[in-house]
């Protein structure tokens, strides 16, 4: 249990641009795509994950609280799962794809899922306790 804030949107921000800074600094502008596809992706997948978290205000003090609880978790196992599936039928059908560039994309992904998530949190509890 935690409160809704604005520093939700923090920790994506700040690895978003380390990442990009990183992976993006004088590397070729080919890996650019399947970068960009992994975070939409992520985000695409967790705006309904979103919907999952329970959002809730406290009578007494007026704050705005959010759990994921299991079913959250849920996702992100899932999440991991087809990470690991993908990975698996690429490496199997000797599918010449750069591993590390699969990896940077399921970790910007990961990173949109957790922006998704919290873009869909805060709407609800905007809507929900304005």
């Amino acid at each position: 249990m935690q409160p809704v804030s604005s520093r939700d949107f923090l920790l994506p921000v700040v690895v978003a641009a380390y990442f990009g800074y990183t992976i993006f600094h004088g590397t070729s502008p080919n890996i650019i795509g399947p970068i960009v596809i992994g975070a939409v992706a992520g985000f695409v997948i967790g705006m309904p994950g979103g919907r999952i978290v329970q959002v809730w205000q406290d009578i007494k003090t007026g704050i705005i609280y959010q759990r994921g609880g299991w079913n959250y978790a849920y996702i992100l196992l899932g999440l991991i799962a087809l990470r690991v599936l993908i990975y698996v039928f690429l490496y199997a059908s000797k599918f010449s794809l750069d591993f590390n560039l699969l990896n940077y994309a399921f970790v910007t992904m990961a990173v949109g899922n957790y922006l998704g998530r919290n873009v869909t949190v805060h709407v609800r509890s905007r809507l929900l306790f304005a």
